[in-house]
């Protein structure tokens, strides 16, 4: 092995990443990833809210519009009103 090629490796040594200061804020670009991930879950969140408020106040139309619901559809439709309910942070009493 020649001096030159000792050399060669001892200076490249620095550049493999070792030497690479440490850096306490992300990039900006992870931030921004990061801030589109946190933005879709959030509007999936809202329109899931939006969909489940939609559907809660189809049902208790059902309910309504229909003559003489079978016992077992009425409570079928407000165990699913009180799931609903629990899923938006609503108190039963707040809307039927």
């Amino acid at each position: 092995m020649s001096k030159f090629a000792i050399e060669d490796l001892l200076l490249s040594a620095a550049g493999d990443g070792g030497s690479v200061p440490f850096r306490a804020k992300p990039p900006a670009m992870d931030a921004m990833d990061l801030f589109n991930a946190w933005t879709i879950e959030r509007d999936h969140g809202v329109e899931c809210e939006m969909l489940l408020s939609l559907s809660r106040a189809a049902i208790v139309r059902l309910l309504e519009t229909e003559k003489e619901p079978s016992a077992r559809k009425r409570r079928s439709a407000l165990a699913l009103i009180r799931q609903i309910d629990h899923r938006l942070g609503q108190r039963p009493t707040d809307r039927t």
